[in-house]
This record gives C-alpha cells, sequence and structure tokens, in this order.
C-alpha cells in the first residue's frame, strides 16, 4: 500500500472541512436540479458529498490503484448518482451514492488489474475482491491444500477446474503481447499467437448485435419509472456483491417484501416485452425470464 501524497491529504482534509448540507435542504436542491436541471443546484449536492468518497477510497487503497484516482472515479460516480437520485423518497443522497461509489471503484480496479472479464462471469468482484481472503483463512485452518481447495469450491458452489482456473487468473496477472519472449531478442509474444480463427465479418456482426441490444436496454430502461430503474440497477443488473436484497429494496421504498417482489415482476415483463425481438434473448438475460 503506497502512502498517501501531500497533493491527495490536502485535498482530503478541504473536502472534509466542506459544509454539509440539512436534509431538507439536500433534498430541496436535488429536486431542482432533477425538475429543472438546475446546475448549481446539483453542484451544491456533489460538493457537500465529496466527503463520503474518501472513507470507500481509502478501504480499496491496497489494489494498486493509486488513492487519487480511485477518489477520483467515486466522483464522478457522484454525477451518475445524482441523475438517478429521487428526492421524493426521502433517502439522504449519500446513502443513494453510495452504492455507485462502490461500484464505480470495484470497475476501476478491475480495469485497472486489465483482468479478461471485466468484472463479470468467472472474474466479477466476488472473486476478485473475497476469493483470495478466503482461502488464505482456510489455509490456516487446514493443512491439505485440497481440503482447502474443496471447500471453497463447495463455499463459492464452484467445480474444481472452476476453482483452479479463476484462481490461477488471480495469482497471475495478464502479459503484455508487447511483451519478448524470455531469452529471445526482438520478439514478442503477439507474434507467436496463432491467427483468430473469426472473421472480421463476424466480428463486425457480433459487435452490431451488442449495440443494439445496449441500445434496446438503454431505451426500455429510459421508459421506466424512478422505481423500477433503481430495481433494474441495484437488483437485476448488478453483481451479486453488490446486488440489493427485495427486503433491502422494501425497505428504502417504504413497501413490503412482496411489493418489491411484484415490482421486480414487473420490470421484467416490461424488458421481456421490448427486447422480445432479440434472437437467443432467454439465454442473454438469463434469470430475468423467470418469474
Amino acid at each position: 500500500m503506497t502512502p498517501i501524497d501531500s497533493d491527495t491529504s490536502a485535498y482530503i482534509r478541504r473536502v472534509n472541512a466542506l459544509p454539509s448540507l440539512a436534509r431538507e435542504e439536500e433534498l430541496a436542491l436535488a429536486a431542482r436540479y432533477a425538475e429543472r436541471h438546475d446546475l448549481d443546484a446539483g453542484r451544491r449536492v456533489i460538493t457537500a458529498n465529496l466527503r463520503h468518497v474518501v472513507p470507500v477510497a481509502l478501504r480499496y487503497r491496497r489494489y494498486g490503484v493509486p488513492l487519487d484516482e480511485l477518489i477520483a472515479e467515486g466522483n464522478l460516480a457522484l454525477s451518475r448518482a445524482l441523475n438517478g437520485f429521487d428526492a421524493q423518497r426521502c433517502l439522504r443522497f449519500a446513502t443513494y451514492a453510495n452504492y455507485w461509489i462502490r461500484a464505480d471503484i470495484l470497475a476501476l480496479i478491475l480495469r485497472q488489474r486489465s483482468l479478461v472479464g471485466g468484472g463479470r462471469g468467472e472474474l466479477r468482484p466476488k472473486y476478485f475482491f473475497r476469493l483470495r481472503r478466503e482461502h488464505a483463512r482456510l489455509a490456516l485452518q487446514l493443512a491439505d491444500p485440497r481440503s482447502v481447495n474443496e471447500a471453497l469450491a463447495v463455499r463459492w458452489k464452484l467445480s474444481s477446474a472452476e476453482l483452479e482456473q479463476i484462481l490461477h487468473r488471480l495469482e497471475h496477472p495478464d502479459v503484455s503481447l508487447d511483451a519478448p519472449l524470455p531469452n529471445v531478442q526482438r520478439v514478442s509474444l503477439g507474434e507467436c499467437l496463432p491467427a483468430s480463427t473469426i472473421s472480421q465479418e463476424d466480428a463486425l456482426a457480433r459487435g452490431r448485435t451488442q449495440f443494439r441490444l445496449e441500445h434496446a436496454v438503454a431505451e426500455a430502461a429510459a421508459e421506466l419509472d424512478a422505481r423500477e430503474r433503481f430495481i433494474l440497477e441495484h437488483r437485476l443488473m448488478a453483481d451479486p456483491e453488490l446486488e440489493y436484497s427485495l427486503v433491502r429494496i422494501g425497505e428504502l421504498f417504504g413497501v413490503s417484501r412482496e411489493r418489491a417482489r411484484q415490482l421486480e415482476s414487473r420490470v421484467k415483463s416490461k424488458l421481456k416485452e421490448r427486447l422480445a425481438g432479440f434472437m437467443g434473448l432467454s439465454e442473454a438475460l438469463g434469470h430475468w425470464t423467470t418469474a
């Protein structure tokens, strides 16, 4: 963990000294921003909440990303959060924004690590940030390495092969294709790789399909109300590590767990209807298509 430089220390002192907003004032400013796109009101909300980015960034210093970059990413997350914040729900902005701050900082760390998969699938955040810690804890308790891996596989609901692959990926960072081969001058790793079997036409077609699907999802999300967008972003599209439970959503909305489940079902139905024209939709959306 690198020490905090003087400029970053000065910045932290500066944002911690900024005046905070009372709940009523904060909600009024957020409402002005949402209703009239009052940029000054939005700036005041974000400025008063810059202090809340710092402790989240400090928590993830040990992963090798400079602290000032973590803070900058968290500050950008405040702007994203403000665009989705609903003052009518009477939540403090920091409570709502904490999800975005943490999610964006985790995503930055994964990008900096250059892990293939971009934080999805087998390398989603819950594996990257918790699997090695769990492995170290079990290694102190169990003498046999095979027992450690078996216990981890059961804990994370993975096969032995999947677990070994993930551990290998986490312990061996990516190598640049421009890196020279050991003991070989003027020859890079990339020059030794076989040519891709996917044609440029197929790759372009896949890219267009992916773009159309992402655009359709964005259009569908724009048609949802504030509560439905919150469920989409914090439950249906969130990584398991960041996913809100129905109980938590019910608490935030002031409704029962059953009502939260009904809202979730409504979001799924709207998305299925909006995206029904895409081939392989059931495979792409997975659990969204099940009640």
